[in-house]
């Protein structure tokens, strides 16, 4: 079965094509995207509004264009931009843009008094943020700035299904109406008495369905309702695999994960998802666009400097990636921390970022592009710590999407140490275990950095046993030890590293050694430990948790890692049971 997907973003609209089978079955068979061009110029900064007619008209093009290429499609599912709204009248018809999720009404102060989300705070204890639909319609009712004909609102997707099907009323999937705020989620219903100390009357609210239901037909295929592109995202993501969180950094940045517990803090949404679950959801409003402006910044230098008006962000890779040895030569106390709240918070839109610990050896390009990248990273991973203090949730599954994880390799790489670490504290995630082959292990593993070696002028000694050493064990998790460990050997140390493998009273022991400059500050009892860093002996290049993840992939192994000075050399070595 063939299945088009629509999703209306706030800078582009999306189209897909699948080829279902099943839910393991699925396969793309196209995907274009193209610009929103929505936006309409207003006179107040904080006024952020859409044109809904023309985001429907190129909608519906590219839906038919798709269509045309694949008659056979029959189903169409939509998704989008969610806590948005559009009016609509008796008609169905539209009567007013698209407020989006980025207006900032709400925020407002006037004559001395508070916002208006505060004033929600204080009436209704209730968190909801600007640019949440009835935030918005709340402060429209204040100002008579509801257009007259209106009689509901509801997403710019929902409306787009109306339009397709030729629905009057809107029906909005859950997902989307939690979206709009001053939605219970427990009992899956709005909660009219908050709104009607707010001064919304029930008859306002659209009509809320918890399943994926039959909207009407378009050109004779099967028209689904939409969902909030969130959940949308962990769906197609992740499937409906609980404890899986999905990492995603576009503009903003996202943890995601899939729960049967609901679980609401600061900062913290628990929005509904399909079959009565949640996705309880942490978002920074400025992630990606942190790494964006820096990129941005950069590139106006360079115009005034040249006059050449370049794309920077490859520069900025390599930036980052000194950025993470000029780290490793930095104490802590020196080291560039810059806080990437620079639209403000959910909970806090007047805060605002920071930059602390500016010193000589850090102003460079490198630790400002390396320290952004920590900062996003940073805000979203305290998230996922509040939601697992909050219930304990254990994942088991780590997935990245959005292209500041996808073209950042850097970032992806920090992302994945920070959670990879979280994943194994998990006592109940379980490692796939099987005959491993440990001399051809660790032979492919030093082959990988023999480029990185002669390009540093190291000669590696290795002494490896002729005799085929087997364990029980998990390949990758191997491979990952070996890495690690090369890897805080390459960060930190100089150019002389030895490895040996061999056979010792029927277990396997692994050895590897590097020379070290200044083995005073290595504490030899600590460097397994959770973000243990020293100037020269921990790299902070893997946000301190190379050694920590190495650590916990051979205890579930069995095995045994300890770490010793030998001389002017860090020598770790691991022990597996044959």
């Amino acid at each position: 079965m063939q299945i088009i997907g629509i999703d209306i973003g706030t800078t582009t609209i999306s189209g897909a094509v699948l080829e279902y089978e099943n839910e393991k079955t699925v396969k793309l068979l196209e995907a274009k995207t193209i610009e929103n061009g929505g936006f309409m110029p207003t006179a107040n900064e904080w006024e952020k509004i859409q044109d809904a007619g023309a985001i429907v008209k190129k909608a519906e093009k590219l839906l038919d264009d798709l269509l045309d290429k694949y008659p056979q499609t029959e189903r169409i599912g939509l998704t989008g931009q969610m806590h948005g709204i559009v009016y609509i009248d008796q008609t169905g018809t539209c009567v007013s843009p698209l407020y989006t999720w980025q207006d900032g009404r709400g925020s407002l102060c006037e004559k001395g008094q508070c916002s208006l989300v505060q004033e929600i705070k204080e009436k209704c204890d209730l968190e909801a943020a600007s640019g949440y639909g009835l935030v918005t319609h709340i402060c429209n009712l204040k100002h008579g700035l509801i257009p007259e004909r209106a009689v509901g609102f509801c997403t710019i997707m929902d409306y787009f299904g109306m339009c397709l099907t030729g629905r009057k009323k809107p029906v909005v999937h859950v997902s989307n109406a939690a979206g709009f705020g001053f939605f219970d989620g427990r009992n899956m219903k709005f909660e009219t008495e908050k709104l009607s100390k707010m001064g919304v009357k029930e008859n306002w609210l659209p009509e809320v369905c918890t399943g994926i239901e039959k909207l009407g037909l378009y050109r004779n295929r099967q028209v689904t309702t939409a969902i909030g592109d969130n959940q949308a995202s962990f769906l197609g993501a992740a499937g409906k695999e609980e404890n899986t969180l999905l990492v995603n950094m576009g503009t903003g940045g996202q943890i995601s994960i899939l729960s049967d517990q609901y679980f609401a803090e600061k900062g913290i949404e628990a929005r509904p998802f399909l079959n009565g679950k949640y996705l309880l959801v942490g978002s920074s409003l400025c992630g990606g666009k942190s790494y964006a402006l820096l990129e941005q910044f950069f590139r106006r230098v360079v115009k005034a400097a040249t006059g050449e008006d370049s794309f920077l962000y490859p520069v900025m890779e390599q930036f980052a990636k000194t950025g993470k040895e000029q780290s490793n030569r930095i104490s802590e106390d020196r080291k560039l921390k810059i806080r990437t709240t620079f639209d403000g918070t959910r909970t806090d839109p007047k805060s605002s970022g920071s930059i602390q610990g500016l010193t000589s050896d850090n102003f460079t390009p490198e630790a400002f592009t390396y320290g952004i990248l920590e900062g996003m990273g940073d805000e979203l991973y305290q998230m996922y710590r509040t939601i697992k203090n909050g219930i304990g949730i254990q994942i088991k599954n780590l997935i990245g999407s959005g292209n500041g994880v996808r073209k950042n390799p850097v970032f992806c790489e920090m992302l994945e140490e920070l959670f990879t670490f979280t994943k194994l504290k998990n006592d109940s995630f379980h490692l796939e275990m099987s005959s491993c082959c440990i001399n051809k292990i660790l032979k492919d593993t030093i082959f990988s950095y023999y480029d990185e070696w002669t390009g540093r002028g190291i000669e590696p000694e290795i002494q490896i046993t002729d005799k085929l050493l087997f364990m029980n064990g998990n390949e990758q998790g191997i491979q990952r030890i070996f890495q690690n460990i090369i890897k805080n050997g390459l960060d930190h140390g100089e150019k002389k590293i030895s490895i040996s493998l061999e056979e010792v009273e029927n277990n396997i022991r692994i050895q590897i050694k590097n020379q070290v400059c200044h083995v005073e500050k290595i504490n030899v009892d600590q460097v397994f430990e959770r973000f243990y860093k020293a100037d020269e002996a921990r790299s902070k290049t893997s946000s301190g948790l190379g050694l920590s993840i190495a650590k916990e992939l051979v205890l579930r192994m069995d095995g045994k890692i300890s770490a010793r000075i030998e001389g002017n050399e860090f020598c770790v070595e691991i022990v597996f049971p044959k």
